[in-house]
């Protein structure tokens, strides 16, 4: 059904018909073409979450084809010459763009931006070699994440006899399916660790062959790099601009990391008196060690205080406090839910209405191939013809009301969408929020004020350390997609550079751990944006929750002055206006460091 529901309807020709309207309503192009777009924002997402989620294969079948569809559809349309010379000519004229609303500019220069992005000045030729460059690196990306989760298989002959045990065995191979980071056998951790990352020459050729084609893509569209071209409308705006923080954040935190590695150092002294430093398949080990050799609480005995229900039920009476909405419980319909066990919750405001819908798919499944957190926008809350918004089925922290589909919910710039999640990870790493919601599944007692520090404490621990990997993990994103060329070079001699500059644990300079990285894929030069969001969430926590994470004062602030926006407003300006003082890369790497070292 979704297949026919985006095979029906033609948006190239529906852009077509839009010419004459967009030409008679000037002030108003952004909502004209907000028409095609919200045909797409309502499909795409359907599409994707059934691809990701349903039990039978027919369903994702032809969701596949149909995210495929939308994808060349997608391409086409911002390749659109007629659309595009249109709205530069509404833009390029003063007395027009005087007339519009905030929304209305916002909108009108983002699509003005994706259309020149996407190449729509080339010639035909050109153009259409722009869209056979897009559905590549598609495919591209697609074989390299999945070549991120493959096993390695490694010669019986070359595994020690004594851990031959530990791996699955296929005919004279042994099968190496992760890097056995838990394992506290050190031998088995290192020889796990060597295979599962060593250097594969496909995955090395899908990688480079995905970066060639991603810099053609933005060479030929007229940008210096595919990094230039990605961060156009982000908050840092250039990829100079994100190395300049992610390197003065790196230099920040350096002692901390040097004073973690000591006490990790002195933790991995307790099983072997001998060590003398760390090694790359020890820090997964002593980070994740189990709590019970390293704080008097159990992490699993924590757990029984924070069953799904309970969680729920805690997170709804913060809701309430800071936002006034809360979540209800709500009865399915018949064949309303695509799997056993799904959530159904009602988000409700203050006067008793509901105002979205929350689904929530928690449990692994067979088949389930979305196996990380995840979410997926259904239904935006865009402003309909009869002046109703749509029900939204997305976290409620967001309540985002929009006139325009293009400026809903998480359709923002890529280095603020994280803001709100990181935001709510700071409510759950705090004392009086654990108290609060906290109860036992069977008793219903709370947990105890130590207990309470403890778990904070395991999770705080190795914080610079945390940091200091996923800064490299952006640094090398940043850094393969900057150059207009590998000159000869694979990337394993590139990223060792990086990581012989910025990591404080010695690397093996004939693995390749940054092929197993799927980041690189669908998500190529913006790992940054975890670590710029992080700094912002940080101020935000600061500033307005940190005193009194149960203000309502603060939250009603909050979301009036960002959440509500959506996509609507610049975000620079709108975390300023909440912080009430201007922000600054040394700002944020003040944040960032604060935060490791509370």
């Amino acid at each position: 059904m979704i297949t026919n529901r985006v095979l029906s309807y033609n948006r190239i020709k529906h852009c077509g018909r839009l010419l004459p309207l967009l030409s008679r309503k000037c002030s108003q192009i952004a909502a004209a073409f907000d028409i095609p777009n919200q045909s797409l924002i309502t499909n795409d997402p359907v599409a994707n979450f059934i691809r990701l989620t349903h039990t039978q294969s027919a369903f994702v079948d032809a969701a596949e084809t149909a995210c495929m569809t939308m994808l060349s559809l997608v391409s086409k349309l911002n390749t659109h010459v007629g659309m595009y010379k249109v709205l530069k000519q509404v833009l390029d004229d003063s007395a027009i763009v005087n007339t519009m609303n905030e929304d209305t500019k916002i909108v009108a220069k983002l699509l003005l931006n994706d259309f020149e992005r996407n190449g729509v000045h080339l010639d035909e030729g050109n153009r259409e070699q722009k869209v056979k460059l897009d559905m590549e690196i598609i495919s591209l990306c697609d074989r390299f994440i999945q070549q991120c989760q493959a096993s390695t298989l490694v010669s019986m002959d070359q595994c020690p006899k004594r851990l031959v045990g530990s791996f699955r065995g296929i005919s004279n191979y042994i099968e190496v399916g992760y890097a056995y980071h838990d394992s506290p056998q050190e031998d088995l951790r290192e020889f796990a660790y060597r295979a599962y990352y060593s250097f594969s020459n496909r995955q090395e050729e899908t990688l480079t062959t995905l970066l060639t084609a991603r810099q053609n893509m933005a060479q030929l569209s007229g940008f210096q790099s595919f990094a230039h071209q990605s961060l156009l409308d982000t908050m840092v705006e250039t990829p100079e601009s994100a190395l300049h923080f992610l390197k003065m954040t790196a230099g920040a935190i350096k002692d901390r990391v040097e004073k973690e590695l000591e006490e990790m150092l002195r933790l991995k002294q307790t099983e072997n008196a001998l060590a003398t430093s760390i090694k790359p398949w020890d820090l997964n080990y002593f980070t994740l060690m189990p709590s019970k050799n390293r704080f008097d609480v159990d992490i699993n005995m924590v757990s029984e205080y924070f069953s799904v229900g309970t969680c729920i039920e805690g997170l709804s009476k913060l809701f309430q406090k800071i936002y006034n909405v809360s979540l209800v419980p709500m009865s399915c319909g018949r064949n309303e839910l695509w799997a056993d066990k799904i959530i159904k919750l009602g988000v409700m405001d203050g006067d008793g209405n509901i105002i979205g819908l929350l689904y929530c798919d928690l449990y692994a499944r067979y088949k389930k191939l979305s196996t990380s957190d995840s979410h997926h926008t259904i239904s935006g809350g865009k402003l309909l013809d009869d002046g109703t918004y749509q029900a939204r089925n997305k976290n409620t922290s967001e309540r985002f009301k929009t006139k325009l589909a293009e400026l809903c919910g998480t359709r923002c710039a890529i280095d603020f969408a994280e803001v709100p999640s990181i935001l709510m990870e700071r409510f759950a790493n705090d004392h009086r929020v654990l108290k609060m919601i906290g109860r036992h599944y069977k008793t219903g007692l709370p947990l105890s004020d130590d207990i309470i520090e403890e778990y904070i404490a395991k999770h705080k621990s190795f914080a610079a350390l945390d940091l200091q990997h996923h800064l490299n993990i952006a640094l090398i994103d940043l850094t393969l997609h900057c150059h207009s060329s590998l000159d000869g070079q694979n990337t394993r001699e590139i990223v060792n550079k990086i990581l012989a500059e910025y990591s404080a644990i010695p690397y093996l300079k004939e693995s390749a751990s940054h092929l197993r990285i799927g980041h690189l894929g669908h998500y190529g030069a913006k790992y940054y944006s975890y670590i710029w969001s992080r700094a912002i969430a940080s101020l935000i926590w600061t500033e307005c929750f940190k005193q009194d994470p149960f203000s309502r004062i603060s939250g009603e602030n909050y979301y009036r002055k960002v959440l509500a926006h959506g996509g609507g407003k610049n975000p620079r300006l709108m975390i300023e206006d909440v912080l009430e003082r201007e922000i600054s890369t040394d700002t944020l790497v003040q944040a960032l460091t604060s935060d490791i070292g509370s």
